[in-house]
């Protein structure tokens, strides 16, 4: 996009819940499960025109899988699923 010359607002992500996600057989390694909400977002190119733009939000489940090393923490994978609006 900044090749483009455009630029975005938003999304907002929330998140509204964290917790310890399924146990690993990796020494060292965990996961997180994440709820979040994620909001509209607007892009606009040079001119300020909008060129797409995302009304509605959603509801997002992310799983994360971390592994603690000598350098700090490194995010070894990452799934993001949208939840159903009756989920």
């Amino acid at each position: 996009m900044t090749n483009l010359g455009h630029t975005s607002e938003g999304p907002t992500v929330s998140v509204s819940s964290a917790r310890n996600g399924p146990t690993t057989d990796t020494p060292g390694s965990f996961a997180i499960e994440l709820l979040a909400d994620q909001g509209s977002s607007i892009e606009r190119d040079h001119t300020g025109a909008i060129v797409d733009r995302i009304d509605e939000s959603k509801s997002l489940s992310l799983v994360a899988a971390l592994q603690h090393g000598e350098n700090g923490w490194i995010v070894r994978e990452v799934q993001v699923d949208e939840v159903p609006a009756d989920g």
